[in-house]
């Protein structure tokens, strides 16, 4: 099933609308700030970050901000997994450097 999400006529618009087909499989996105290392995470995969203004739950992706695109546990011998990495970009969700953020 192809989702009306956005434009298919770039592969920009292509690519949104695979999100966005993807998003509806999944039952919506996944928030940072949101999950925890409990689920159950494959330990390799590809990971993208939109922009906070993005509205990922809209029903178009027209306005979707891709910022980041990124993989993990790609290279042979790779000791890293999936969640360990999106903990990373995270920073701390309690304790004094929250949400990775350091003093001035």
């Amino acid at each position: 099933m192809r989702s009306t999400a956005a434009s298919g006529g770039s592969p920009v618009g292509q690519f949104l609308s695979v999100l966005a087909d993807l998003r509806d499989q999944i039952g919506g996105p996944y928030y940072l700030g949101d999950v925890n290392g409990r689920l159950d995470w494959p330990d390799r995969g590809v990971y993208f970050f939109f922009s906070p203004a993005s509205d990922l739950r809209a029903t178009t992706a027209v306005d979707w901000r891709l910022s980041r695109i990124g993989t993990v546990g790609v290279s042979t011998g790779s000791s890293n997994t999936l969640w360990n990495r999106l903990r990373q970009h995270r920073g701390n969700v309690r304790g004094k450097y929250a949400g990775g953020a350091k003093p001035q």
